[in-house]
């Protein structure tokens, strides 16, 4: 018929039809599965990042830890004279159960304390409950001779920059722990002594010990002539020293030294105890490590 339109198919060609339902959620499951393989891909690569970033964190902690109290017990002892003097005076105002003097003649240079031990140098933080604790004393921190004695002059006050000084005479073999009457400015030093010496040096007193640092933790603490702690290291829970007499056969803890084997000591061994909670929420786990330190103490063959 002229002007009919043409009749138009009754069905539209199949490769003119969008996706069928199915085969959508085919496509979305697809593509939720490689989502899902990328993102824990990815979770297990941060994780594992994080685990190493903890780790790395505890290994720096232990180093730090174990190489400054290393060096303090390598040091305790030494002293301006080399050799240790015939007899050491503590002039007054000094006492010699104040922790920091190292008691008569340097005793107690070095000095550990068990767990259950009432620790002297702990200040204003408390100390955790189940670890051990030392003290370690030296005096040759800024060593410096004298060039009079009436009054007391140094060769260089720049080293002296503590109130407590242990001074020394090499021919009478006596030495003093004292304090000045102040802080020093020149090379004249405001204290009287009895006898004349010709060396002087630093007090250099450490107490070490672990204890609560206030962030639902523990950290290493070091404690200086001034009484207060210093935080040195966290994440360290718990530490254990043993100590080595002459001629023994093994190491012991604090309670089997007698009081009077203290000046005996020739090496000390360290164990510290470090963890840290890896990643956030109740589920988190804990990286622990224990590591352990020999330490010689090379001044004790002059003691």
């Amino acid at each position: 018929m002229t002007g009919a339109h043409p009749i138009l198919p009754a069905t539209t060609p199949r490769n003119h039809a969008g996706m069928t339902l199915i085969e959508l959620m085919i496509a979305m499951l697809l593509g939720l599965i490689a989502i899902g393989g990328m993102l824990g891909i990815f979770l297990a690569g941060n994780e594992t990042s994080r685990r190493t970033d903890d780790l790395a964190r505890i290994q720096e902690n232990a180093r730090i830890a174990l190489e400054l109290m290393g060096r303090s017990l390598r040091e305790a002892g030494g002293n301006a004279c080399g050799v240790l003097p015939d007899k050491i005076d503590l002039t007054p105002g000094i006492r010699e159960d104040d922790w920091w003097t190292g008691s008569a003649n340097f005793k107690n240079a070095v000095r550990g304390y068990g767990p259950a031990d009432a620790f002297p140098a702990h200040g204003s933080v408390t100390k955790a409950s189940n670890s051990d604790a030392f003290i370690a004393i030296s005096a040759s921190a800024g060593t410096t001779t004298v060039t009079s004695n009436s009054p007391l002059r140094v060769h260089n006050f720049q080293g002296l920059t503590s109130t407590a000084l242990f001074g020394c005479n090499n021919s009478t073999g006596v030495g003093f722990i004292f304090k000045l009457n102040a802080p020093p400015t020149t090379n004249t030093l405001a204290v009287t002594l009895p006898q004349p010496i010709n060396t002087v040096a630093r007090l250099s007193p450490e107490a070490w010990f672990v204890g609560e640092n206030g962030r639902d933790g523990t950290s290493l603490y070091r404690t200086g002539i001034d009484g207060v702690p210093e935080e040195i290291a966290p994440d360290i829970t718990a530490m254990q020293i043993l100590y080595l007499l002459p001629e023994a056969d093994d190491y012991v803890p604090a309670s089997g030294i007698a009081d009077d084997d203290w000046p005996k000591v020739v090496a000390a061994q360290i164990q510290i105890t470090l963890a840290r909670t890896a990643g956030p929420g109740p589920g988190a786990s804990t990286i622990a490590r224990n590591i352990t330190q020999t330490v010689m103490l090379r001044n004790r063959s002059t003691l």
